[in-house]
């Protein structure tokens, strides 16, 4: 029932604001950004270090806090020193951003929604599972990609202003002063605070626009002046430079939005992905004529690395019953596979007893660690067996076996616990609190089974085995009347340089051919194997002068030889395939722009492929 997460959830104290201030040098933008938000940084409580980098169209300042500050309380700080400064920005400076640092901040589950009608059309049918989807305990924020915004637009007519003798400036200024900043949705789920951005307008616009058309701003004579009398007030949408759609088997396309979810740190990722599908499965219930395609889900990533631990414990497990069984016989194997599987057992209760989650780090460190635990059970139980035949008697053997070797076997895992235990407290910073969990789980699952190595497996010996006069395996003394030929030959040729120098020839050459093995991947090594085997991604970056109907044009055509090749050489390998266009202004001394394309070609599952992996050319 441990948790189970991609990676070890870390919290890194630092924030990047950038601010974009088109086609101004980098003078400039540090006089009129930078230097005025560093100024106010500074007074902020706990903050550790300022770092600025100002260039062409661009600020970009990273702050970096003491770990006593919270992130609710340092994101509030940030964007209330920005508010007190951006009136100050010239007019040309784009709203500042604020990002905070986060290895865990990526999706855990993302899905889309598509259907052949504008994405105006489509978001309003979805804004009710969003909301539900929000509502759910453990997730902490939800990004709907293609997502329209809306916003509103005063028109203000300058003929009448000029009458009335007004400065359009001044009734700007009251126009920016009236839009109150909507504080942040908050959301507290077991004592933590988690927030949320507010990315558009409240749900009632239209309150919105007819507060503006009602705002009064001056007295002339008798009469009061409010923005209809000089403007006209509307709620219109923006006009996206973006496009996102679903290519179906038939080539027919169909608009879609996009669901990018994150979950709270620390909260089991199934749980999370349990409650997501079942709003989704009741929305699909209800909207028959809406398509939904999951793009993309960790726990699927989280399952493969679990399923791949298994596999190792397993896999070890069974090998060691074997061996065991072909020398210790059927009783010590049993005992000892037992408490090999409760070890790892009781490990896991004390990892979630101290709140770590089953991650790519802890899976390592418990495979990492088979050998030396099962060595530990493996050494006691065949010294107590070995005593046990000569001297006739099952506590004296285990008394005599624990003397004799329960010191060696004390100092040996002892050493290991310690070569280890120097990281938990050196490593630092991120690094730090992304490897801690890798030492823990080596040296509690060392600690555990020394504690049952050398106290429980001995007393469980002397309770279940009654009879001392325990047989010994033919297969063991068969083995060591190889090992003792074998050791008297190398002996004999030990004498002489010339074997000496064969041996180490040999052992060289084995050497270099287990390498060129690895090399040539008859032999395989990696550990997690790829992250991500359902899904090809094409990214595709147009020059500026290629218009966005063009590089839809051209995405077509790519798209089409893509698909093309895989149906001729991997057939029914395709699930579904998801394009998007969009144009994006790139930070450079020109301040260009490129239009973007991602081509994401959604395989069927692997246990449904015949072929696991893909290799395009």
């Amino acid at each position: 029932s441990i948790r189970k997460e991609a990676t070890p959830t870390i919290n890194v104290p630092m924030y990047y604001v950038s601010v974009t201030y088109p086609w101004a040098d980098s003078n400039t933008v540090e006089e009129q950004v930078t230097n005025k938000l560093e100024q106010k940084f500074k007074w902020i409580s706990l903050i550790k270090k300022i770092s600025s980098t100002s260039s062409y169209n661009i600020a970009v300042i990273q702050l970096e806090f003491y770990e006593d500050k919270k992130d609710a309380d340092a994101m509030n700080d940030i964007k209330s020193a920005i508010d007190q400064v951006s009136p100050n920005f010239p007019t040309d400076v784009k709203d500042p951003l604020v990002k905070k640092i986060d290895i865990n901040d990526q999706p855990m589950y993302i899905f889309s929604i598509a259907w052949p009608y504008p994405t105006e059309v489509i978001y309003p049918r979805v804004k009710e599972l969003e909301d539900n989807i929000k509502s759910i305990w453990w997730v902490w924020d939800v990004t709907i990609i293609w997502k329209p915004e809306q916003e509103i637009k005063v028109m203000l007519d300058s003929e009448k202003i000029a009458n009335l003798d007004m400065d359009i400036i001044s009734i700007v200024s009251q126009l920016k002063a009236a839009f109150i900043k909507y504080p942040t949705d908050k959301k507290e789920i077991w004592g933590k605070l988690y927030s949320f951005e507010v990315s558009s307008y409240p749900d009632d616009l239209e309150w919105i626009v007819n507060t503006l058309k009602d705002m009064k701003l001056f007295d002339s004579g008798w009469k009061s002046i409010k923005v209809w009398d000089l403007a006209d007030v509307l709620l219109s949408y923006k006009k996206q430079d973006k496009k996102s759609f679903l290519i179906q088997k038939d080539w027919t396309e169909m608009n879609w939005v996009s669901f990018q979810i994150k979950k709270v740190p620390w909260f089991d990722i199934q749980k999370v992905n349990l409650a997501i599908k079942k709003e989704i499965d009741a929305f699909s219930n209800e909207n028959k004529d809406f398509k939904v395609v999951e793009v993309q889900s960790q726990e699927q990533q989280i399952e493969k690395m679990y399923n791949l631990f298994y596999e190792n414990f397993y896999e070890t497990w069974l090998l060691v019953l074997v061996i065991i069984f072909l020398f210790l016989w059927l009783k010590p194997s049993l005992i000892i596979l037992l408490w090999f599987v409760i070890v790892y057992l009781i490990n896991f209760m004390f990892l979630k007893m101290i709140w770590y989650s089953f991650n790519n780090i802890i899976s390592f460190a418990l495979i990492l660690v088979l050998w030396v635990m099962v060595d530990n059970l493996i050494v006691i139980m065949e010294w107590i067996i070995k005593w046990a035949r000569e001297t006739k008697s099952i506590w004296w053997a285990v008394e005599h076996s624990l003397r004799n070797y329960a010191k060696a076997i004390i100092m040996w895992t002892s050493s290991t616990i310690l070569i280890f235990l120097p990281m938990i407290f050196l490593l630092s910073w991120i690094l730090g609190q992304y490897m801690k969990p890798f030492p823990v789980a080596v040296d509690s699952n060392l600690a555990i089974s020394l504690l049952v190595a050398v106290i429980v497996l001995p007393v469980l010996f002397a309770t279940f085995i009654k009879d001392p006069n325990i047989k010994e395996a033919k297969s063991l003394l068969f083995l060591e009347y190889i090992w003792e030929k074998l050791w008297n030959l190398f002996v004999k040729w030990n004498k002489k340089k010339i074997w000496s120098l064969f041996v180490m020839f040999i052992f060289w050459v084995l050497f270099a051919i287990s390498i060129w093995l690895i090399a040539k991947w008859v032999v395989k090594v990696d550990f997690m194997g790829n992250s991500d085997n359902q899904n090809l991604r094409v990214n595709i970056k147009y020059p500026a002068w290629i218009f966005a109907e063009q590089s839809q044009d051209y995405t077509e055509k790519i798209t089409r030889d893509v698909v093309w090749y895989l149906d001729k050489n991997y057939s029914g390998a395709i699930e579904s395939i998801t394009v998007d266009l969009w144009s994006q202004w790139m930070v450079t001394s020109l301040g260009d722009t490129a239009n973007l394309a991602d081509i994401a070609i959604k395989l069927v599952p692997d246990k449904e492929r015949n072929i696991k992996s893909y290799v395009l050319v």
